[in-house]
Formats: C-alpha cells, sequence, structure tokens
C-alpha cells in the first residue's frame, strides 16, 4: 500500500465518482467550499489510499490531480456571488424607487384632499398590482427565484347563476377575492371581501387561506393568517404580510423583520407621465397658495 497523507475533501469525491463510475464535476466540490474558505476539512488527512497491499504501483490518482479543479470552482463561486451581490443591490435600489413613487402618491393624497371627502375609487375586481420591497429584496433574494411579485383580485361570480356573464361589470358592493405571488415558494390566495369604496389610509384586513396554489416550503403556514391592504387610489396600494408568510433565507431569519410592507403599482401604469402630472399639479397648487396668500396681505 501507498503511504500518503490525502485530505478529506478528495477521500469524499474519490468515493462518489469511483463508486458511480463517472468524472468529478464542478458542483462536487461545493460541499467542502461553501464558505470559499480552506475550512478544517482540507487539513484533516486521510491516512492512506484505498489500493490493495501489493507490489503492483499504486495508480490512485493524487490530490494534485482533482486541486486545480477545485481552486478554479472557488473562483467560480466567488465571481457568482459578486455578481449575486451586484444583482441583489441593484434590485434593492429599484424597488426602493418604487416605493418612493407609492409615498410620494399617498402624500399628494392627503395634501389634495378635501376633509371628510374622499376619491372614489375605480372597480377593483379585474385589476392587477406589481408589488415591490426594498425589505423583502434584502431578506428573501434568491438569485433564482427573482421573479414580478404580483397581487390581483377577481370577481365572485353568484354561486346559483351558471348563466353569469362576465362582460357586465360587477356591482360595486360585490364581494372579490384574489391572490399573491412572490415566486414559486410564495403564493396565496385570500377569502372574499367587499371592495373598498373610497381611497384613503383606512387598513383593510384579510383573512388568507389554503389552495392547491402554495408555497412549496418547508414552512407550516396557517389557515387564518392576516394580510393588510390600504388603497391609496386606484393605481397604487400597499400590502403589509407577516414574516411567517415569506421564505427568509437561512443567514437572515435572525434579523428579519416580523412584517414585510410592499406597495403595489397598478400592471401598465406610465410612472413617468404619472410623475409628470404630479409635478404639474404641486407647482399649480404652489401658485394657488401664494396667490391666496397675496390676497390676503
Amino acid at each position: 500500500m501507498r503511504e500518503t497523507n490525502f485530505p478529506a475533501w478528495y477521500h469524499r469525491l474519490a468515493i462518489m465518482t469511483i463508486g458511480k463510475d463517472r468524472d468529478v464535476h464542478p458542483a462536487d466540490f461545493d460541499q467542502d467550499i461553501s464558505d470559499l474558505e480552506e475550512s478544517e476539512e482540507d487539513s484533516d488527512m486521510v491516512d492512506a489510499c484505498e489500493c490493495s497491499d501489493s507490489d503492483s504501483e499504486c495508480e490512485c490518482p493524487l490530490p494534485e490531480d482533482e486541486s486545480d479543479s477545485r481552486e478554479e470552482r472557488k473562483r467560480e463561486l466567488r465571481e457568482e456571488r459578486k455578481c449575486q451581490l451586484v444583482e441583489r443591490e441593484c434590485l434593492q435600489e429599484y424597488e426602493s424607487n418604487r416605493e418612493m413613487h407609492v409615498q410620494a402618491a399617498s402624500e399628494l393624497l392627503q395634501q389634495s384632499q378635501i376633509p371628510g371627502h374622499s376619491p372614489r375609487l375605480a372597480l377593483l375586481a379585474g385589476s392587477h398590482f406589481r408589488l415591490h420591497s426594498a425589505d423583502y429584496v434584502h431578506y428573501c433574494y434568491d438569485s433564482e427565484l427573482c421573479s414580478t411579485k404580483y397581487v390581483e383580485f377577481n370577481r365572485l361570480p353568484p354561486l346559483d347563476d351558471d348563466n353569469y356573464d362576465y362582460t357586465q361589470p360587477p356591482a360595486r358592493d360585490a364581494e372579490i377575492a384574489g391572490h399573491f405571488y412572490f415566486d414559486s415558494r410564495t403564493s396565496r390566495s385570500f377569502r372574499p371581501f367587499s371592495p373598498p369604496q373610497l381611497a384613503g389610509q383606512k387598513e383593510y384586513r384579510i383573512k388568507t387561506q389554503s389552495d392547491d396554489f402554495v408555497s412549496d416550503s418547508d414552512e407550516i403556514v396557517s389557515d387564518s393568517d392576516e394580510i393588510v391592504f390600504q388603497f391609496i387610489g386606484d393605481d397604487y396600494l400597499t400590502m403589509t404580510v407577516g414574516r411567517e408568510l415569506v421564505h427568509i433565507n437561512d443567514a437572515q431569519v435572525a434579523l428579519a423583520p416580523e412584517v414585510f410592507k410592499f406597495v403595489g403599482i397598478r400592471t401598465g401604469l406610465n410612472l413617468y407621465e404619472r410623475a409628470k402630472t404630479w409635478k404639474v399639479a404641486r407647482q399649480q397648487r404652489e401658485k394657488a397658495i401664494h396667490a391666496r396668500r397675496g390676497s390676503e396681505a
């Protein structure tokens, strides 16, 4: 038997590949270099190779034969993590900008609202809103599951009417339902509720319900989890959910907040044109205030 010291990672790969009669794949190294640093396991040496004790020359490959591949894999993982970090930071900035846009809409609504007179909302049934949250990106980001988050609201046809005409608009007070989607791990429906009639800061607390289109994570999700909506206007809303309804990254569990707040922007809305409209409205409002103050002086 050839006396040599093999690192533990090499011994593990030898068993894996020889037993399955296959070559070493780059991902085979990931278990030992997940932290991208040399682990204690690297220094644990195996006393000898697996060859039988004979006069023939040992044909087991040396660790050096795979060390270059392992180092290359470490470089690849470092680059992947750098790219993922940049992607996450860019996405967080994008989400923050959307949050600021909705906050501006909320402030404009409050400034222009006549006390006791809230704007009337359009029909909510059939609407679709894209959801944004910088906190969600920070604590739940997964580069392989980065998808469009949304919430949508649907009308409920009468249970006793098989000939219900979907081409006709529903009554304004007819109950609606819907569901939200964060990624393939997290999606829930919510129970029917009476749609809001007026825009504002009022909170609407709605229970979720189980269905076949639910998270595939191992988390146990209650059938009575609550989500909270605020309908700021026809084109904007906020949606708040508890942390049990999101899939938090393992490294962030201890730091994640108890609730996650999302802003919703109606799909298809031109934010640039809307921002220009707001700017004109603010300028007109400021002129009116100055004119009134001038007449009072």
